[in-house]
This record gives C-alpha cells, sequence and structure tokens, in this order.
C-alpha cells in the first residue's frame, strides 16, 4: 500500500496545493503530469517589494488540456441535460437507508487512476440512488434552488475564473 498523502502535507502552501491538486487528479481518473491530458499551466506568484507581483513559472497543479476539457465538460452538460428531462420519471425521495454507502464504496482511495467513465458509472450505481430531486415536479419543500440553464451556465463560468467576487479595494469605507 502507498504511504497516505495527506501525511506528507506541510504549511508550506506549494505543498499543500502541490498534494491537494494531485489527489484531486487522482480521484477524477487522471495520474498526474505524465499523463498526456494533463499540461502544467500553473505560475508562482511572489510579491515584491512595492506589493507588485511578479509571475515565476512553478509547478503547482496540472488542469486537463483544453480539448479534454472541452469533451468532458460536453459529456458532463449532456449528462444534467438528460437528467433534467427524466426527473419526472424519478421517485422524488430516496429509498435507501442511512448509511447505505458505507457498503458501496470501498474503504480506501483507489491507488491507481480511473477513467472518468467508471466515476461515472459511480454516480449512477452509487450517487443516484440516494439523492432526493429537488428539481422533481411532485418536490415540494424547502425552498427553490438555482438549476435554470442560466444559473447552471453562470456557476460553469464563476468556477472557471476561480475567483471569488469581491477584492479589499471593492470594501471601501464610506464617509
Amino acid at each position: 500500500m502507498k504511504p497516505d498523502p495527506v501525511s506528507n502535507w506541510s504549511i508550506k502552501g506549494r505543498d499543500v496545493a502541490h498534494h491537494a491538486t494531485r489527489m484531486g487528479n487522482l480521484m477524477a481518473g487522471f495520474s498526474g503530469t505524465e499523463s498526456p491530458h494533463l499540461q502544467d499551466l500553473s505560475v508562482e506568484v511572489e510579491a515584491t517589494q512595492n506589493g507588485r507581483c511578479e509571475g515565476k513559472k512553478r509547478e503547482l497543479h496540472s488542469l486537463l488540456a483544453p480539448s479534454e476539457f472541452r469533451e468532458q465538460g460536453c459529456r458532463m452538460v449532456n449528462y444534467i441535460a438528460d437528467y433534467l428531462e427524466s426527473t419526472d420519471k424519478l421517485r422524488v425521495f430516496p429509498t435507501v437507508n442511512p448509511g447505505y454507502l458505507a457498503r458501496l464504496i470501498p474503504k480506501e482511495a483507489p491507488e491507481e487512476p480511473e477513467p472518468w467513465s467508471k466515476i461515472m458509472e459511480d454516480v449512477n450505481r452509487v450517487i443516484m440512488p440516494g439523492i432526493t430531486h429537488w428539481q422533481h415536479p411532485r418536490f415540494h419543500a424547502y425552498f427553490p434552488s438555482g438549476t435554470s440553464c442560466p444559473s447552471m451556465c453562470a456557476d460553469i463560468l464563476t468556477n472557471g475564473f476561480g475567483c471569488i467576487g469581491f477584492t479589499w479595494r471593492l470594501a471601501l469605507v464610506v464617509k
């Protein structure tokens, strides 16, 4: 068995970012920078004396190549569109018992990457049976959730930018 990557984390941001991204890549089925679908698109930023930043190339994490991102993104949009078209055919509430996931998932994360198709099979086999379908026409509880097409597209857009929507400059004191 390989050592637990979390035990190797350190306080230094580079190490945490590297390990977190590595774990994310493994969970998504990618083996790291040696994968032909991944490329290093990161930049390390260091502050200078005047407070401005200068970019310095450094490997912090890897991302999907744009062509692979487009392919997987289209698959995910189609998956969600198919789901939304068929919610009325699903049960509103799950019929699973509390703790049902424990017997369906492995005790340990996979040591080797798994293909995206296997992950989606697990979503359908393991996750979907436990979902309350908030978009079902007969779900009349709690509060509405943002799953309109514009809302989902906005989520993709904001997640693509990967930034929070404010800065200290926008929090000016009003006199």
